[in-house]
């Protein structure tokens, strides 16, 4: 009922609502023109256990081992660890440049394993993959200076596999199209409110005015003639009687 309420007052009113609704489509395509264009790029490497595996002679009992290999689940922990260091504010800030147009993601990717997965955003396709490229070149300099700090043998130090390279970063359009979106939706919902005012204003326009049974109704008017008369017509004097009873007259006889 509502719905063909609505479409009925669109249709009365369309010399109102349509020129709107044309502002706001071109509303809506100056939104998405002026919104910068935004490029991703992504990069997967995995880390690997060495030939030589994690102690430097696995025939002595006392063999040299790679710290970073000596517990369970060492890779996927030292993944972690990598991720940690990439998204560390100062080792983050070098890779954007602090440039606040850039933004990166590290993790897993979902992928449950020794993986590190790194997504960049930059407003060109240069920018973004080229922070992919710096991002797995820190991480692989991290990984060599910590086990170098631990004291490892090269030959057991932790490899970097590349599963993905950096990606040609590819343009996005989500960010353009929802701002496109919510000034579209804007635009519609003044036509459609714009249509309303008129229709309203129109209706009350139209309805006659009602008297409610309780309003005072208007005073009557004077003739100037008549009340000229009676100012000027003097009132009449009254006659006051006086009672012989309320004023009685004596006699006094005189003596003979």
């Amino acid at each position: 009922m509502d719905f063909w309420k609505t479409i009925k007052v669109l249709l009365r009113r369309w010399y109102v609502a349509l020129p709107v609704l044309l502002l706001s489509l071109g509303g809506a395509g100056v939104v998405f023109a002026s919104v910068p264009p935004e490029y991703e790029s992504t990069g997967t490497d995995l880390l690997t256990v060495p030939k030589a595996g994690a102690t430097l002679d696995p025939s002595k009992p006392s063999g040299i081992i790679n710290p970073l290999l000596a517990f369970d689940a060492s890779l996927t922990t030292t993944a972690q660890l990598l991720t940690q260091v990439l998204l560390d504010p100062a080792v983050y800030a070098q890779l954007t440049q602090n440039n606040p147009n850039i933004e990166c993601e590290a993790g897993d990717g979902g992928l449950r394993g020794p993986f590190v997965q790194v997504v960049c955003k930059a407003p060109t396709p240069e920018a973004a993959r080229a922070t992919v490229d710096n991002a797995f070149k820190r991480l692989s300099q991290e990984l060599v200076e910590r086990q170098r700090k631990l004291g490892a043998p090269e030959s057991t130090f932790i490899n970097v596999e590349t599963v993905v390279a950096p990606t040609e970063a590819a343009q996005l359009v989500g960010g353009k199209l929802r701002a496109a979106g919510a000034a579209l939706a804007l635009g519609l919902a003044a036509s459609l409110t714009s249509a309303y005012m008129i229709e309203s204003f129109m209706l009350r326009r139209k309805k006659p005015e009602v008297r409610r049974p309780d309003a005072k109704k208007p005073d009557e008017p004077k003739w100037p003639s008549d009340e000229g008369e009676r100012r000027a017509t003097p009132a009449a004097p009254q006659h006051h009687k006086m009672s012989n009873e309320a004023n009685p007259t004596v006699r006094i006889a005189r003596p003979g």
